[in-house]
């Protein structure tokens, strides 16, 4: 595939969400992305809405898509041989494996970097492989706990809340995305490979700085405590939907009321400035939401357009699609998957003047690059074949009738 990283070899030994997303993050850049899945397949092949079909779902589409997948049996020395192989031509080699998983099969960054060192190893965990927590299993919504963003999501009356998306492995897998560019980076000025952590908790901490944390931040004691004004970042009901508002500046606030009809309300010193709102964000959010929740939808959204706040219309998935500027922007592409069909999926959210990237190939079927890439590897075909007829690899064929769903 075209695009800025063009020529770059990535293999990805890695399940689910924070490994992947990384490596789909560099396919859809132009590197070359090669999977490495067992032979029951990444989880995220069954999970998600919708019919399972030939081993693949939605869920698992959206984040493999631009990579070739390869079946290996990495518990056979001989498996995990063929992984050495493919890292011995790689440039960055994606890992999110339990402590010591990696270690065990002769895959650590310690055994590939001594046989390719300029190799830029990138190590996705949890919590890292020390601490009181390293040996426990470590998802998502652990991450939105311990780094306090569910507490940030609670609800009028206290109850905290996760968010509804896997956030906490999207934000690792974009700094794990960025950290091997960096090493790539790093590699050209000549400083070699290397190995990198990228801890998901680390990651959802430093990544919610500074607005969730603005609260916390300061710690001399001469400095007075500021509530945290996210307790007013909300949706707000009107009539006929829901909208956001934004307020942040003065001549906002002062647009908010004249979009409301009522332009004296902004002049009351309480909370005529960014300084004293900020001691009573609340109060003020309540009192233009209890205003605004008086008209349609539409109309005061136009209304408080009008007067350069910034709103939108609160959309439901499916009407994201038709949004006019959604559409502007082309920011949906529609393909046709050999499985699954039809197929919504994000454009690249990145324009690159000299190295635009194109459409990426579909999310793999299971195995479905196996012989092509024993292949690259220098293996002929008796010794694939004696591969797979001991079960160390194995792969999808068009004409398979699980594939076809």
């Amino acid at each position: 595939m075209a695009g800025p990283l063009e020529g770059i070899r990535v293999v990805e030994f890695a399940t689910t969400v924070s490994g992947p997303s990384a490596g789909q993050l560099l396919a859809e850049q132009g590197a070359e992305v090669i999977k490495v899945e067992s032979h029951d397949g990444d989880v995220l092949r069954g999970i998600g809405a919708g019919t399972t079909r030939g081993h693949m779902t939605g869920y698992f589409a959206s984040f493999n898509r631009g990579k070739r997948s390869i079946v290996v049996d990495v518990k056979d020395p001989d498996g995990a041989e063929i992984v050495r192989r493919l890292a011995d031509g790689a440039d960055v080699f994606l890992q999110n494996q339990r402590p010591g998983v990696v270690e065990r099969l002769g895959l650590a960054p310690a055994d590939l970097l001594a046989r390719n060192p300029d190799l830029i190893y990138v190590s996705i965990s949890g919590v890292g492989p020390t601490g009181p927590y390293a040996h426990l299993p470590f998802y998502d919504p652990m991450s939105q706990a311990l780094s306090g963003m569910a507490a940030l999501q609670a609800d009028t009356e206290g109850r905290s809340h996760l968010v509804r998306t896997v956030i906490g492995d999207k934000v690792t897998g974009m700094f794990a995305s960025q950290a091997a560019l960096n090493g790539l980076v790093a590699r050209g000025a000549g400083k070699g490979g290397q190995h990198i952590e990228v801890r998901m908790l680390d990651a959802m901490i430093a990544w919610l700085f500074a607005d969730g944390f603005m609260h916390v931040t300061l710690t001399d004691d001469d400095i007075p405590f500021q509530p945290n004004v996210v307790q007013g970042y909300d949706t707000i009901v009107t009539r006929d939907g829901a909208i956001v508002a934004t307020i942040a500046t003065d001549a906002q606030f002062a647009g908010v009321w004249r979009a409301l009809g009522r332009p004296e309300v902004a002049e009351d010193p309480k909370w005529k400035t960014v300084a004293a709102r900020s001691q009573i964000f609340k109060e003020a959010f309540d009192a233009y939401a209890s205003e605004i929740a008086t008209f349609p939808r539409d109309e005061i959204v136009a209304r408080l357009r009008a007067e350069d706040v910034p709103a939108a219309e609160v959309l439901e998935p499916e009407e994201v699609f038709t949004d006019p500027q959604v559409l502007h922007n082309e920011v949906i592409d529609h393909v046709e998957h050999p499985v699954l069909g039809g197929i919504r999926q994000p454009r690249v959210p990145v324009s690159y003047g000299a190295t635009p990237v194109g459409r990426p190939r579909h999310a793999p079927m299971h195995g479905e690059h196996t012989d092509e890439v024993l292949g690259e590897l220098g293996y002929g075909p008796e010794a694939i074949a004696g591969l797979r007829a001991r079960g160390i690899v194995a792969g999808w064929a068009p004409d398979d009738p699980v594939a076809r769903g």
